[in-house]
């Protein structure tokens, strides 16, 4: 009877292919949830699930920027087999909201062998549903940034999932980076730019912005060029001219 016991259990325990809700972090993490792997190691409270047979803890962050953002990326290499894997994002609370925006930068190098790679979510980590976003085209998929819309939440925690689906050899590889998950932007407010006397150019925060492109003219009526780009609203310019005018935009 002892022995049968052991056997039942250990069948139990190979077979598990998913996580569950009690088995993550109980704390929620708030809105807006940003992740641009800037270390050496995987960012605590994220979690990787696979099909029993596949590869464990896939996605690993390595010292580059090849899809645009700073090192480190995260990257995911192919394995033999067929099944899921998922990169999940913290619990998040969503308790009182109705939508928020999911926006990242990837790359996906497909083959001719029905993998695809897909944005979804769950409120349980057991029932997983589709966004519109997704990848299935053979070649190599640069998108750049993407920005993806989840409506019609109605669950106090939610997760994002990056999910690979199908032959998992399917790919040459697949990278992401800059991941940001906020409320959706209704309406933003026009942003006073102001220049001190010492060339220093600032402007209030844009909420959600990852960064800001900023383009100057010496006629406020003529084209503008582009300048720089930086991540804090200000940036530093050596005054040259009497007279110069800036705009600044705002990247989501």
């Amino acid at each position: 009877m002892t022995r049968k016991l052991f056997l039942l259990m250990l069948i139990v325990t190979l077979t598990v292919i998913s996580l569950y809700a009690s088995d993550l972090p109980p704390r929620l993490s708030e809105l807006p949830c940003t992740q641009n792997f800037d270390g050496p190691e995987f960012p605590a409270d994220w979690t990787q699930t696979s099909t029993a047979g596949l590869a464990i803890d896939r996605w690993v962050p390595y010292y580059s920027n090849f899809i645009g953002g700073d090192p480190y990326e995260l990257h995911c290499n192919s394995t033999p087999g067929s099944g899921i894997t998922r990169l999940i994002s913290p619990q998040l609370n969503t308790a009182g909201i109705a939508e928020i925006t999911v926006q990242f930068l990837h790359a996906i190098g497909l083959y001719d062998l029905g993998l695809v790679f897909k944005l979804q979510y769950s409120h349980n980590l057991i029932d997983w549903y589709d966004t519109a976003w997704s990848q299935s085209t053979p070649g190599y998929n640069q998108g750049g940034l993407v920005r993806v819309a989840i409506a019609n939440l109605d669950a106090p925690a939610t997760y994002v999932a990056w999910t690979l689906e199908g032959d998992q050899m399917g790919m040459e590889g697949a990278v992401l980076d800059n991941i940001h998950i906020h409320l959706p932007v209704t309406e933003l407010d026009t942003p006073e730019v102001l220049i001190s006397d010492s060339g220093l150019v600032s402007w209030d925060a844009v909420p959600y912005a990852i960064s800001y492109d900023i383009y100057g003219s010496d006629d406020p009526y003529g084209a503008f060029d582009f300048e720089a780009t930086v991540e804090d609203p200000f940036w530093q310019t050596d005054i040259t001219q009497a007279r110069k005018f800036y705009r600044v935009k705002a990247i989501y």
